[in-house]
This record gives structure tokens, sequence and C-alpha cells, in this order.
């Protein structure tokens, strides 16, 4: 539906809404807009801040472990690869039976 409202800064702008079916002509709609007084979805409520939070601590937390297990085999990896190129890799103690 056509329908028209004032942006934030004054200027009078018309374009179409979404109304409830059993909307009338006339009738006062409350709509939100963006600073430039195109229509935009309503603010986040305070549960779904709080979900998206939770959602972004979990997955944080889990990244974090992540990137930690990977620096450790590395760090692993390097340090094998240090240890088996300078030869101590073939120094056992001397009561090991060779076979």
């Amino acid at each position: 539906m056509q329908a028209r409202w004032t942006a934030p800064d004054g200027k009078k702008v018309t374009g179409e809404v979404p109304v409830p079916p059993a909307a009338v002509a006339g009738s006062t709609l409350t709509i939100w807009t963006s600073r430039d007084g195109q229509l935009t979805d309503p603010p986040l409520q305070n549960l779904q801040v709080a979900g998206q939070t939770d959602l972004a601590e979990t997955f944080g937390g889990i990244a974090l472990a992540t990137t930690l297990i990977i620096i450790g085999m590395l760090v692993r990896r390097a340090l094998d690869r240090r240890r088996l190129g300078s030869g101590l890799a073939g120094n056992r103690p001397r009561w090991t039976p060779r076979r």
C-alpha cells in the first residue's frame, strides 16, 4: 500500500509499506526508517541481542580452541623435524636391544 511519512530529517517520503490486512486508508502505522527515511527492519529485541551474543561467545571459544590446537600441532611438527634433522632421533639408550 502506498503511504507517506516524514523522514528523521523532516523530508516527506512516499513509498510502498507492508500493512496488516485489517488496515484502512488514512490509519496510522508505526514504521522503522533509516536516517535517510528509507524503510528498514525494526531494531533487535533484547532477547535477540542476548541470543546473538551467546552464539558469538560460543563460536569465539570454539575458534580459539581450534586455533590453539592447530598452533600446538604445527609447533610439535616443527620441533620433531628439527629433532630428526639434528640426529638426536638416532641416539637410543645403550640398553635398548637392536634387532
